[in-house]
């Protein structure tokens, strides 16, 4: 019985001191979060492509609409945002693996696009000849410019980690 008992203290204790980060045990990084195939587009922070308070993004940051592009935020689609008690009302969305406020990386050829950028936003639903179709876009980034920054559609060419 003692044997048992040194047994189960002599596994169980490493655990728990590695579960309370006093040591490390072997490389504690957490696996790479890493999205292929993603859709991007730009997105201004104006009422006909936002709602009523274009200036207020998603999770409440204020977006400076003299120079929008200073900030390098990015709106997700549904399905790759983390957020809880939308997931609750939103039935297979937002339980992907990024939430409001996580820096990632964004890998594609065009150097404007390439590099970290802050998520603070949310796509909204799709828009198809400018009816509302109430169908959620889905693996897709938005990366928020001013009307002077740059502009387009990357299908499918982006890779996101999650830094």
């Amino acid at each position: 019985m003692i044997k048992v008992l040194l047994i189960i203290l002599i596994t169980a204790l490493p655990l728990h001191i590695y579960n309370q980060g006093y040591i490390t045990l072997f490389n504690s990084t957490p696996p790479q979060i890493k999205i292929s195939g993603v859709t991007g587009t730009v997105y201004n922070p104006v009422v006909e492509q936002c709602d009523a308070d274009p200036d207020i993004t998603a999770d409440g940051s204020k977006i400076d609409l003299k120079d929008p592009n200073k900030h390098r935020w990015v709106a997700l689609s549904r399905d790759l945002l983390n957020v809880p008690k939308l997931a609750k009302k939103y039935k297979g969305l937002f339980m992907g693996p990024f939430k409001y406020g996580d820096t990632i990386i964004i890998v594609h050829p065009d150097k404007r696009l390439s590099g970290e950028w802050i998520v603070h936003d949310c796509m909204g639903n799709k828009i198809t000849r400018g009816i509302l179709s109430g169908l959620y876009i889905r693996n897709s980034v938005d990366f928020l410019q001013g009307k002077d920054g740059f502009l387009g559609k990357w299908r499918g060419e982006i890779i996101i980690i999650k830094k």
